[in-house]
């Protein structure tokens, strides 16, 4: 599994100190395959975001068609939206997407960081002697 601390060691012991052709390999296929570990996390979380956003949708509609059933007359759609927003289940499940959203949003980062540690060392494994 993933070492995040310890691949972030790699990248700033690059440019602290002299990388040998052969620990560049090394590093360059270390950061590929913690591209291709976080490119299965990124499909699950990617995954549960939308699974949470439609749960959210869901939520909210039900919420909303409970509020429209208690009168005659529907209360307008300020009124409507506020009550939808104020609702305990709206709150939690806002809340779960949004953390999946955040989770989804630091994986990418995370992503292409080691995209872009694993092109400086294969460029580096490259270089003439």
């Amino acid at each position: 599994m993933l070492n995040y601390q310890e691949l972030e060691k790699i990248i700033e012991e690059a440019y602290t100190s002299n990388v040998s052709i052969e620990d560049a390999e090394k590093n360059a296929a270390l950061f590929l395959s913690a591209q291709l570990q976080i490119s299965k996390r990124l499909h699950q979380v990617d995954l549960d975001s939308r699974m949470r956003k439609t749960g959210l949708k869901t939520i909210k509609a039900g919420v909303y068609l409970e509020e429209v059933k208690k009168s005659d007359k529907k209360p307008s759609d300020t009124m409507l939206e506020q009550i939808i927003n104020s609702s305990q289940l709206v709150k939690v499940s806002q809340d779960q997407f949004d953390e999946s959203e955040a989770e989804l949003a630091e994986l990418q980062r995370i992503f292409g960081v080691m995209k872009e540690a694993h092109v400086y060392f294969r460029t580096m494994s490259k270089r003439e002697v």
